[in-house]
């Protein structure tokens, strides 16, 4: 991400140095620490995309709609007894949130059909959060 830095000018010039060093300074310490929990998103995210997209298209790891969503059903039933309950009793809402997300990344420009790629799977796994209450 970028950051824009924009400074008023003073009529001494020195303060208005100081001060803005100072803002900066106090800025890149809370952008820090808000952005430190999402790059361990982005990497859980990507750790669990490789281990569930089975699915290749032109080179890239794609996850596939049947049988990679249905093993991560499976494995969540192991890791967490009440997402497998909600997964199961849900698996319809799933599957549409799937085929929507699909057709998302088909219009953003990603011409395939056959599974979502990291970008889109993380989009997938947050809209089913959300539709399902576990966000």
């Amino acid at each position: 991400e970028r950051f824009v830095t924009v400074r008023r000018p003073s009529a001494d010039g020195a303060d208005a140095d100081e001060e803005s060093k100072r803002n900066n300074d106090n800025l890149d310490d809370e952008t820090s620490s808000q952005y430190e929990g999402e790059g361990e998103t982005e990497h859980l995210m990507q750790k669990l995309f490789d281990s569930y997209a089975t699915g290749n298209w032109r080179g890239n790891r794609i996850f596939l709609r049947f049988p990679d969503l249905k093993e991560f059903a499976e494995d969540v039933k192991d890791i967490a007894p009440r997402l497998h309950r909600v997964f199961n009793k849900y698996s319809c809402v799933l599957e549409s949130t799937f085929d929507d997300t699909l057709q998302l990344q088909i219009d953003f420009g990603t011409r395939t059909n056959r599974g979502l790629t990291l970008h889109w799977f993380q989009v997938f796994l947050q809209k089913s959060l959300k539709k399902l209450g576990l966000e």
